[in-house]
């Protein structure tokens, strides 16, 4: 099953309006998105991930910010590692 292949993200952190974001990897226990580097995005960060639905809709998944580094090319973006919040799953 492919992935969407953008959405945007809202850290609760941050007044800011959600992010969009380019989703570059996926698994079972998250993502990694690169965005702007603007946004002030830190590990340990709780947010919001929205993505598209195929048929319509948005699936709303909250998360957490594992880790962060500039983008390897664009000074302009980073790299941004986001696990899927489970709540008190371990």
């Amino acid at each position: 099953m492919a992935i969407p292949q953008e959405g945007w993200l809202a850290l609760d952190a941050v007044r800011q309006e959600a992010i969009q974001v380019d989703l570059v990897s996926s698994n079972s226990r998250g993502v990694g998105v690169v965005m702007a580097a603007s946004y002030p995005a830190q590990p340990g960060m709780h947010g919001m991930l929205i993505t598209p639905m195929h048929g319509g809709g948005c699936n709303h998944r909250p998360v957490f910010c594992c880790w962060q580094r500039p983008h390897p090319q664009d000074r302009q973006l980073q790299c941004v590692g986001l696990r899927f919040d489970f709540g008190d799953e371990g």
